[in-house]
């Protein structure tokens, strides 16, 4: 792991904050994913990794890491069957003790002060319930633990449920919520599941927040060759379902449902030809340097 336990014991502090880490044939990517939460400038008191059925070596991966690393609790539960992120993510937060559950993907990484702006954030505004941040995309195998000043800004951003029919303002790995709400992310759904979450969160407590820092980071392969673009079909339809399921809940009104449909359905149209475009570009590269 390359961290240094006895220093993080002592210049850490342990913060009220669970984290889950849902993972699917994730060994290569895992270690990264547990070191970006082992360096924060405040620990959280536990990581719990659910592990979707995978069929590599990442429980062998998570077993070591576990008798490798004392400072915070690591806990592994296996799920007997793939189930989807939703149910993952449910399961995990299910298990936790904090008074925050932060979230992260096993493919992605923190910056090192995340868990610490936005907890002391959360504990300037009570009433908030939810605080996603600004995301940055790193290539894959690159990396950087560059500080913020102590002094800086946090600047923060509201939005309402109309607000987030135009445009999804989170990423998944950038949020931390309080545990104790009763909402959970659609199990039956495997895109777009998030979405609908932050979606019915506005609804209930009106707004939702960010924090205006880059606090995520997120990796893909050099031209996009994996990620969001081969999936933006899929991804259209479950935005689709997400916007269907608060008319059909009758969250929303009939009228601001057919705009949002409309307006996701422009959103896929301008997006689509400039995927294709970079996949396809992508590809012609990939064929031209590989024998």
């Amino acid at each position: 792991m390359g961290l240094d336990a006895v220093h993080i014991m002592t210049y850490h502090e342990r913060i009220p904050v669970s984290v889950v880490i849902p993972t699917y044939n994730s060994a290569p990517t895992i270690c990264r994913a547990i070191d970006s939460v082992l360096a924060q400038t405040k620990l959280p008191i536990e990581i719990i990794i659910v592990d979707d059925c995978s069929n590599d070596s990442m429980k062998a991966t998570v077993n070591q890491i576990i008798e490798s690393v004392p400072i915070v609790p690591i806990m592994l539960c296996l799920l007997p069957m793939n189930s989807g992120p939703a149910v993952a993510r449910n399961t995990g937060w299910d298990m936790t003790r904090g008074t925050y559950v932060a979230f992260l993907d096993s493919d992605d990484s923190w910056h090192p002060q995340k868990l610490e702006i936005q907890y002391h954030w959360m504990r300037l505004h009570p009433e908030a319930i939810i605080c996603g941040s600004l995301y940055e995309i790193r290539w894959e195998g690159y990396s950087s633990v560059d500080s913020f000043d102590r002094n800086v800004e946090v600047n923060s951003r509201s939005f309402s449920l109309n607000q987030l029919l135009i445009k999804n303002r989170f990423t998944t790995p950038s949020v931390i919520v309080k545990r104790d709400i009763p909402e959970r992310f659609d199990e039956p759904n495997r895109l777009s599941e998030d979405y609908l979450l932050w979606l019915r969160l506005a609804a209930i407590y009106r707004l939702v927040h960010r924090i205006e820092l880059p606090l995520t980071t997120l990796y893909k392969q050099i031209h996009g060759a994996s990620g969001l673009s081969s999936k933006i079909i899929p991804m259209f339809f479950g935005e689709l379902a997400a916007i269907n399921r608060l008319r059909s809940d009758r969250t929303i009104s009939r009228s601001i449902w057919m705009t949002a449909i409309v307006w996701s359905a422009v959103k896929f149209i301008r997006r689509f030809p400039r995927s294709l475009y970079r996949k396809t570009k992508y590809k012609l590269n990939r064929e031209r340097w590989i024998p």
